[in-house]
């Protein structure tokens, strides 16, 4: 028997399915012997089949007939049902952020999420363009390298399109911008560092009350830290600088 979970069909509706392409035309009574069904579940399972347009319900010689539609209605049915667990997913998603302040709040635990790869990064460079918040930034001169000049580029006019300010403390190296005009158009404020004062390939990010730490290189992980208390205490420490 073929798997058609993709199309949103158990492993009953799938045979029964199967079993309606043998042959042109089926009676409730026949199939449900055919396949060990009760009748009573077999005009449930045909009721769905319908709905889904893989069945068509139909009279003949006064007797309720039904026919199996074109298989490639099954590759419709995926596309549908791999949308609708997309959006079910970013609804997930977006509760998830609400019930996770209400869990820090009430037990005083941060929440921690992780990102591996380039793919999944760049999720967090999202987060920080929806939070719509000040970034406090510690640069690492290994961000260029790894996500691309272009990226950041965009990601930075992004970030001053929406009206957010950035507090960039960098190294004094070539890599950095030092256009003053330019830093003023990003709604960027520099705190230069010297040349070999931080060099490490992680980045750090406090905005909202979150901390996004970027590994860049070998490791390609962020991990984002949800906790007001521990958000504070790195935007102090920056600011000591």
């Amino acid at each position: 028997m073929i798997n058609l979970s993709a199309a949103g069909l158990n492993p009953t509706e799938a045979h029964v399915y199967q079993v309606l392409l043998s042959k042109k035309e089926w009676k409730p009574a026949d199939l449900a012997k055919n396949v060990g069904e009760s009748r009573t579940n077999m005009y449930k399972i045909l009721d769905k089949l319908t709905a889904l347009e893989l069945a068509i319900k139909f009279d003949k010689s006064n007797k309720i007939h039904y026919r199996a539609t074109n298989p490639t209605r099954l590759v419709q049915l995926a596309q549908e049902h791999r949308a609708q667990l997309e959006q079910s997913q970013k609804e997930l998603e977006t509760s998830t952020q609400s019930l996770l302040v209400s869990y820090i709040k009430s037990h005083e635990q941060p929440g921690i999420s992780y990102f591996q790869g380039k793919k999944e990064m760049q999720l967090v460079f999202e987060d920080m363009l929806n939070a719509k918040s000040t970034i406090y930034l510690l640069r690492s001169p290994y961000d260029n390298e790894f996500m691309g000049k272009v990226f950041y580029d965009n990601f930075k006019k992004k970030r001053a399109e929406l009206g957010i300010t950035t507090h960039i403390y960098s190294s004094d190296i070539p890599s950095a911008n030092h256009n003053l005009t330019l830093d003023k158009i990003y709604r960027m404020k520099r705190t230069w560092l010297p040349k070999n004062a931080y060099d490490s390939a992680v980045e750090w990010n406090i905005y909202s009350d979150k901390i996004a730490i970027i590994s860049y290189g070998d490791e390609a992980t962020a991990t984002v830290i949800q906790s007001q208390q521990i958000a504070d205490s790195f935007r102090k420490i920056l600011l000591m600088l």
